[in-house]
């Protein structure tokens, strides 16, 4: 079982690049990834009235469950090995997860 190794506070630009990784991030013409994530923290926020930051595991989980999801459900890698997550894809389930989470 694949596990993400915890080392302690992780660093902002260092998360992002994490989450580029797992997810395809759209972003606007020059936009850096950590640009799209904090896009998407600031979204959550307005969503949920709680600010779940770059640095939380909770993004990390997200973007595990985005692609499993993917996986099940089209039964191939997708594109590039990644996934796109934007706003739109914050269903009810998804944004209860964010209030409900602890870190």
């Amino acid at each position: 079982m694949w596990q993400r190794p915890c080392a302690g506070r992780v660093r902002r630009s260092d998360r992002a690049k994490e989450l580029e990784e797992l997810l395809s991030l759209p972003s606007g013409a020059g936009e850096s990834a950590e640009t799209a994530v904090e896009r998407l923290v600031d979204f959550v926020e307005r969503a949920t009235h709680r600010r779940l930051p770059p640095e939380s595991a909770f993004w990390t989980s997200l973007a595990e469950r985005c692609l499993n999801a993917f996986l099940w459900n089209e039964g191939r890698v997708p594109p590039g090995g990644k996934v796109t997550i934007t706003a739109k894809d914050f269903d009810h389930d998804r944004l209860q997860m964010a209030r409900l989470w602890e870190d």
